[in-house]
């Protein structure tokens, strides 16, 4: 089965593509593991922790808007700050 998705914002809609299965994911994270070079910047990494943070912040506040920017902000001084050990 293939599922896709659509997500909506005040500049319109955007196709997020189909979902065909987990192998694609499976072959990156067994490639990370194997050779510690992780599949994707830590700026991606920092973006999609931020969406999910947001989405939480937002969903505990009844579904008021949040701002990524700050979350984004937050954690990229958060990493700075653990790089420095």
């Amino acid at each position: 089965m293939n599922v896709g998705g659509t997500g909506f914002s005040t500049n319109g809609g955007t196709f997020s593509g189909s979902f065909d299965g987990y192998e694609p994911l499976l072959v990156n994270i067994v490639k990370f593991l194997r050779t510690g070079d992780p599949p994707c910047s830590p700026d991606q990494t920092i973006a999609i922790m931020a969406f999910i943070e947001g989405a939480d912040r937002s969903k505990a506040l009844g579904g008021v808007p949040v701002n990524i920017k700050d979350i984004i902000a937050a954690a990229r001084a958060e990493a700075k700050q653990r790089r420095s050990w």
